[in-house]
This record gives structure tokens, sequence and C-alpha cells, in this order.
């Protein structure tokens, strides 16, 4: 199949999983558990929870993601954070196709909509014209910007 079509019959990119899926998490639990406490208090205070992982090559910031989204650590299973992850993406640079904005943005729309944590209007929502035309891949291509708003 030829690039644009390919594009075409597959809205999003799937291979945004984690090269570290299933792989052992050790050294730390310090770090699921600090998330955890991040998190639980943005959602007291009322404030939409999230937390922007960042490091340095190497410090173990896709580790630390794939326990949460996938855990296998009595930590991990422990802290709970799979059940609250409403989406995910994971960037591979030797492999462009995780980097393109346009099928970010639409694989975490999919999971997004396939989510049981979102309230039931959120269909919804991505049935107005103004967002299901923003959500269409072709547009999506053309105007990655407009998408990622």
């Amino acid at each position: 199949m030829s690039e644009p079509q390919e594009q075409m019959s597959s809205i999003a990119y799937r291979g945004s999983t984690s090269l570290l899926q299933g792989q052992r998490f050790y050294c730390r639990e310090w770090a699921l558990d600090k998330l955890r406490r991040c998190l639980d208090a943005h959602s007291v205070s009322g404030q939409a929870p999230g937390v922007l992982v960042t490091g340095e090559a190497g410090a173990g910031k896709t580790a630390l993601c794939t326990e949460v989204v996938w855990p296998t650590s009595q930590a991990g299973l422990g802290a709970g954070l799979s059940q609250r992850c409403l989406a995910f993406h994971f960037c591979h640079r030797e492999d462009q196709r995780s980097t393109v904005p346009w099928k970010f943005v639409l694989g975490l729309v999919e999971q997004l909509r396939a989510s049981p944590l979102l309230p039931p209007g959120y269909e919804e929502i991505l049935k107005r014209p103004s967002v299901s035309s923003a959500l269409e891949p072709l547009n999506c291509q053309k105007h990655p910007e407009d998408t990622f708003k």
C-alpha cells in the first residue's frame, strides 16, 4: 500500500507502545509513589490532575511511564495508576511514525473515545462538526496545529 493510502486507512499510528513493556521494573519505586502523590494532590485541589515527566536520556522516563501503563512490580500494581490513565503515547526516536503530530493526536483521541473514565458527553463533543472536521485524517495532515488544539 502506498504511504498516502496507508495514512488514510490507518487513522493513527498504533505503534505507540513501549519497548520496555513486560520488562522488570526496579529501583524507581520512589518515582511511582511521587507520581501518585502529585496526581492525588491535584485531584483534591480541584485542578485537572496531570504530570509532565522530564529527564535526561537514560534517566528512566520510559521505564516509569511503562510501569504506570502496564505495571509488573508490586509497587506499580499497588500505586493503581494504570486504572487512572486515560491515554498514552510512547515516542521512539528510531521510528519517525511515532513522532508525527497528527497521528499522536488521533491515537490519543481513539483511546479517550474508548475510555470508561470520561463522562458520556465526551463522545458528543467529538461529533460536533467543528471537532469532527478537525479530526479528519486529511485535515489533520494539512493543519497539524489545528489538530493539536
